[in-house]
């Protein structure tokens, strides 16, 4: 009993070491070939353009797609990928490569290996795309792979200008800062002088102010008549130098004429219809306005010269801080009661005169002062849109750029 017992206790362990060892085998003979496949330095790279619709149509969206050539499966590790773009032979047309990142970051649906990015080139053509697929190690990016494909873009519309790819830059200049301000500053003062030209012109206003305020304003009138229009014409000359170097986009004018499509072409940047339509809404009710200024100026002139003459009788040669005179109900200008014999020729010379002269209906006069209320609002709601979009657009063209 004893010797049988013993007898198969070397056969067992025989058994289980046998055992052990084959499943060592199995486990090494399978996981050879395993490991060799997914050696990261063994990948496939294509090329392709992304199936997203941009609204730029400067903007391309190059995929990068990553497969192990062992397993054919997307790989585990993570791989540098860098963009880039030429037009033909020419050189690149970024200053360094763009950074593509892993779709699959943001997006779980989207397997792993799938790197995207994109550049904006700077007119229609053939275009070739360049993808550099690096390696990250401890000594550095080690290049596994550089595949390029050409596009035929049709849709991007030309951008003028030293163009790398809207790489964005800060820059800033005293001067332009200098002539915004002078530029917001002159518009004011054209407004308030505008405002003073309505004070004279209506009768209902010219009744608002008291006989000094009223006085001063038509002994000056000359002088802020001429002050109206340097202060327009000022306003005019910076606004289109500010329009020629400030906009977000280039202004869509051609040398000769209005180009529209010039105009279609530039809109479908990103924020650039809104922006233009704001930017040429402001300048057409800036102009209208002006044409509203002129029509209160004029009558402003001719009612300070009917009053001239109610104390006058026509003579331009008078000083009426020292003629001692008061207004009627109209806003003119009249004789003081005591000296009211002496000048009933004059007055009704000036009687004759107001007849004669035929000015501006009140209905137009109020007219244009609505033309000028509501054209400032107007102009206001643009300059907000304006600044809005400029930010916008700073806002998309940076982290574009400093996003990858």
């Amino acid at each position: 009993m004893t010797g049988t017992s013993s007898g198969r206790r070397p056969c067992t362990a025989l058994v289980t070491l046998f055992a052990l060892l084959g499943a060592c085998a199995v486990l090494v003979l399978g996981a050879g070939p395993a490991a060799a496949a997914e050696n990261p330095e063994k990948i496939k790279v294509t090329l392709t353009q992304a199936e997203i619709r941009n609204a730029n149509p400067n903007n391309i969206t190059m995929d990068i797609t990553v497969v192990n050539s062992g397993t054919k499966k997307p790989p585990a590790a993570r791989y540098g990928v860098f963009l880039t773009a030429r037009e033909g032979e020419g050189e690149p047309i970024l200053e360094e490569p763009e950074n593509c990142l892993q779709v699959s970051d943001n997006d779980p649906a989207v397997p792993l290996g799938v790197y995207r990015c994109s550049i904006i080139v700077n007119n229609p053509g053939a275009w070739t795309f360049t993808a550099f697929v690096n390696l990250p190690t401890a000594a550095g990016q080690q290049q596994l792979e550089v595949v390029e494909t050409t596009l035929d873009i049709t849709e991007a519309v030309v951008l003028a200008g030293e163009f790398k790819g809207l790489r964005y830059a800060v820059e800033g200049s005293s001067f332009e800062v200098f002539l915004l301000q002078f530029h917001v500053i002159l518009a004011s003062l054209w407004l308030l002088l505008v405002a003073a030209m309505a004070f004279i012109a209506l009768p209902r206003l010219r009744r608002m102010l008291s006989t000094l305020a009223l006085q001063t304003l038509e002994v000056r009138r000359n002088v802020l008549t001429s002050s109206m229009w340097v202060t327009f014409g000022g306003t005019l000359i910076t606004g289109a130098w500010l329009l020629s170097t400030q906009t977000a986009y280039d202004a869509p004018f051609s040398t000769s004429s209005f180009s529209f499509s010039e105009y279609d072409d530039i809109t479908r940047l990103p924020y650039a219809a809104m922006y233009f339509n704001a930017l040429y809404v402001k300048i057409l009710v800036f102009l209208v306005m002006g044409g509203a200024s002129m029509v209160l100026a004029m009558e402003a002139g001719r009612q300070a010269q009917s009053a001239q003459d109610a104390v006058t009788g026509g003579d331009d040669e008078i000083d009426m801080w020292s003629s001692g005179v008061h207004f009627d109900e109209d806003g003119h200008v009249i004789h003081d009661e005591a000296r009211a014999p002496a000048a009933a020729g004059q007055v009704a010379a000036a009687t004759r005169f107001r007849a004669a002269s035929v000015g501006v209906s009140q209905r137009a006069l109020w007219a244009c002062v609505a033309v000028m209320v509501g054209g400032t609002g107007v102009i206001g709601l643009c300059v907000t849109i304006l600044k809005y979009c400029h930010e916008l657009i700073e806002t998309a063209n940076a982290a574009r750029i400093l996003g990858g």
